[in-house]
């Protein structure tokens, strides 16, 4: 939608709310609005962001369409749905994102979950679940918003979980919805780069490395969804072949799992054959690859059985 469509919309849409709105007016006026533009999913869009806003289910905006909606409520969805036509995500406008389950605080300091990544969680669990660990010490590369972390440690109450990030912002994100999970108390947040430095008393330390890094490939950058350009670069490009990070991870990783440990990672379209490969040549075995929900191979484990040290420079 053009600058000056939007202006005309808005305009409208301001005289018009001096008049009482009902909830089915807003909402096919916020349906209308982004139907101009060329989001995929208008209609979706309008719901939750009206939802959200009266803090009720989609499912009960609906017992509720002939309520008067107030002026000033109005005003605020009408400026919600205005930001989501310039393709800001609708996890940053309302604030959250839910994700196993919890709802996550996000803006943009932090990479939105996604259900690719609770398949990831998934995957560590049945792992330690099968295992039997009772005390897991876990890692987690990268952590973001502290989903993952937090999801974990909901999951298993006497696990132990350690997490790195890069980005101070990032990290001050995760403590807040470690605090607001309830499980701020099993994790530690490290600012780090990687394991560049990483204490030598985490050797052979986790039973768990687990991480969803940054994977897409510079050159794709610019062809990505318009919405991708909200979050932070840094938390999705993964260099040249957006290996950069999974390899980093891989290889500097391995020294700090114990022996019959696990490392878990989520991984781009294509990447499947080159990560299973850089993992068997470092000395994972029983490598594993699990798919998406569109049939990608999307999550890949393996087991660290031996030692093999490596003195790679990045």
């Amino acid at each position: 939608m053009s600058k000056s469509n939007i202006k005309n919309v808005a305009e409208t849409s301001s005289t018009s709310s001096q008049k009482v709105w009902t909830i089915q007016k807003a909402l096919n006026w916020g349906f209308d609005f982004l139907s101009r533009t060329f989001l995929e999913t208008p209609e979706m869009d309008a719901k939750t962001l009206l939802a959200e806003l009266l803090k009720v289910s989609p499912a009960q905006l609906f017992l509720k369409l002939q309520e008067p909606l107030s002026h000033e409520r109005l005003r605020t969805y009408q400026g919600r749905v205005k930001r989501r036509s310039q393709f800001e995500p609708v996890a940053y406008i309302v604030g959250k994102k839910n994700f196993m389950g919890i709802d996550f605080k996000v803006d943009r300091r932090v990479l939105i979950p996604r259900p690719e990544t609770e398949l990831l969680v998934e995957s560590a669990a049945q792992t330690i679940q099968k295992t039997g660990f009772k005390m897991p010490n876990i890692l987690e590369v990268g952590t973001g918003s502290g989903c993952v972390a937090a999801s974990l440690a909901k999951q298993f109450p006497m696990s132990t979980v350690t997490t790195i990030d890069i980005s101070k912002d990032a990290l001050d994100v995760a403590r807040k919805n470690a605090v607001q999970a309830g499980v701020d108390d099993q994790i530690q947040f490290i600012q780090n780069d990687l394991f560049d430095g990483f204490s030598h008393e985490f050797g052979d330390h986790f039973d768990i490395i687990i991480s969803n890094p940054p994977y897409v490939p510079t050159a794709e950058w610019g062809s990505l969804n318009p919405d991708l350009f909200y979050e932070p670069r840094q938390a999705l490009v993964g260099g040249s072949d957006g290996l950069f990070f999974i390899d980093r991870i891989i290889h500097q990783g391995f020294p700090f799992i114990k022996k019959n440990g696990f490392l878990f990672l989520e991984m781009g379209i294509g990447q499947s054959d080159r990560v299973r490969k850089i993992m068997t040549d470092q000395g994972f075995t029983d490598i594993s690859v699990r798919k998406d929900y569109s049939g990608i191979d999307r999550i890949i484990s393996g087991i660290k059985k031996g030692k093999r040290w490596t003195n790679l420079k990045y």
